[in-house]
């Protein structure tokens, strides 16, 4: 059965809500209804287990922070538009603009929240300039050194090819690892269990 479509993902978690609230209240015939009619919206609400979009859009909407969605991108639209505010933090530093604007707590905490209320933050300008140019070079050599990453013999193996730890990306490493640090440290709740990661890697 298809996943319920994102588009009425929300106004079903809000009637199941409902539904809570009024059985709390005891009127359990008009809560057991409301159950009803968010599981004809999102038929995931029906089950004991929830998908974890469920799950998240219920504590979300409990929470009373505001639920953000992004449509869809096309390849040519600009990512700003994605992050009004950290686009305009990028471009309020101009001493740090191809460097580590980044570090500043206003962006940290833009990225934090974002991460909070869409589960994704998009961080352009990142790496720099500079950076980009020597990162794109990395990936073309690493491209000649692609292995399978999985045995392709396994029904459920994975299809692409990788090169892990390829020279020349230890400069966005550190840059990630530094802003997990900030953004750790600024009590981001999307990076409480985060202990370790793996180790950089090219993948096609």
């Amino acid at each position: 059965r298809p996943p319920t479509p994102p588009s009425l993902r929300e106004q079903a978690v809000r009637v199941y809500i409902t539904g809570e609230v009024l059985c709390d209240a005891g009127k359990v015939a008009q809560g057991i209804a409301s159950f009803k009619a968010a599981s004809s919206l999102a038929w995931e609400l029906d089950g004991e287990v929830w998908p974890a979009w469920a799950r998240e859009l219920h504590a979300l909407l409990l929470s009373g922070d505001p639920v953000e969605t992004a449509a869809p991108m096309l390849v040519g639209d600009d990512v700003r538009a994605l992050h009004p505010q950290l686009a305009a933090l990028r471009g309020a530093c101009p001493t740090l603009a191809t460097r580590e604007w980044w570090r500043s707590p206003d962006a940290v905490a833009a990225v934090a929240t974002s991460l909070r209320r869409r589960h994704f933050a998009v961080v352009d300008g990142f790496a720099g300039a500079s950076a980009a140019v020597r990162l794109r070079g990395a990936c073309k050599a690493a491209s000649l050194h692609l292995r399978p990453a999985a045995d392709r013999s396994r029904t459920d193996a994975r299809s692409d090819q990788v090169c892990w730890d390829p020279d020349g990306f230890g400069e966005l490493s550190a840059r990630t690892d530094a802003i997990v640090r900030l953004l750790r440290a600024a009590d981001c709740p999307a990076l409480a269990a985060v202990v370790g990661r793996q180790k950089p890697m090219l993948s096609r």
